[in-house]
């Protein structure tokens, strides 16, 4: 594990990808996915910004449009269909199962990340963003400080938000504290889930919120629960879907958070309609 601390970008980077289970470029196959949270793991495509509308011109506009909405699905996609287990796509967990101490490489992966803050660049801080996360996942840790850096990046127009909302929303397991995941979800709610919000960073954030509460269901307010839960109404179809997948997600592992009109009809006992008379 020491590579991953080398000053050496490339030799860092290859140690972090080592750790991730990331497969280097090669020429054949070279834009080929592969991650079960959507993270590319080969040369990527070039993606389209949101910011490029702005400046697009009219003509342009409408394709450019289109492309983003299929460049979301495919995100969302990647990171569903990852999780089904293909062989080739699954994270080498044994290599970071082995590490000696975790708590102390993570803590030293991160401190690193803010002392080189401004030398590195973007996909770099990623790389080793994910590898502190995938970390935290696995000895199910808790790192000081690491949502308090991943909250720079927590906008709906940041470069990857996907990407960057997976690794935050990877790193909650069921030890992280509930007033560390309840600062968590509070604060995308601010930033992505609100009347003023676009309907696509609703849903992406709504996601985020359902998977975090997945990993740790105490780290949610009831009453911003039920604002989440109310979006269930709104008019655009994907925000609907996502409302009512957050919805599902509490009535499996906390209904109690849920207002009572929320929680669904209890399960019926399978015996309860049997009589002992007979009729």
């Amino acid at each position: 594990g020491a590579a991953c601390f080398s000053r050496q970008t490339a030799v860092r980077g290859a140690a972090i990808k080592f750790f991730l289970g990331v497969d280097m470029p090669t020429e054949e196959g070279a834009d080929e996915d592969s991650d079960d949270f959507g993270i590319k793991t080969k040369t990527p495509k070039k993606r389209i910004k949101v910011a490029s509308l702005l400046t697009a011109k009219k003509h342009k506009k409408k394709k450019l449009k289109r492309l983003l909405f299929e460049q979301g699905k495919e995100d969302e996609r990647i990171r569903i269909e990852g999780k089904k287990g293909k062989k080739k796509d699954k994270p080498n967990f044994t290599v970071i199962e082995q590490l000696h101490d975790a708590q102390e490489f993570a803590e030293r992966l991160l401190s690193l990340l803010k002392k080189w803050f401004t030398a590195l660049k973007f996909d770099h801080k990623l790389l080793m963003l994910e590898l502190i996360s995938r970390v935290m996942a696995v000895h199910r840790l808790v790192v000081v400080d690491f949502y308090d850096f991943a909250a720079r990046y927590l906008t709906p127009h940041q470069e990857d938000i996907h990407r960057v909302l997976a690794i935050v929303a990877q790193s909650v397991t069921d030890l992280t504290p509930p007033d560390q995941a309840v600062m968590l979800t509070a604060m995308i709610a601010d930033r992505f889930i609100s009347d003023k919000s676009k309907d696509h960073a609703i849903v992406v954030g709504m996601n985020a919120v359902r998977e975090i509460l997945k990993r740790q269901p105490m780290g949610i307010t009831p009453e911003l629960l039920s604002d989440l839960v109310d979006y269930a109404g709104h008019r655009d179809k994907a925000v609907h879907n996502a409302a009512r997948s957050l919805l599902k997600t509490l009535r499996e592992v906390n209904p109690d958070l849920l207002r009572k009109k929320d929680r669904g009809r209890p399960a019926k006992d399978p015996d309860a309609g049997v009589s002992s008379g007979g009729k």
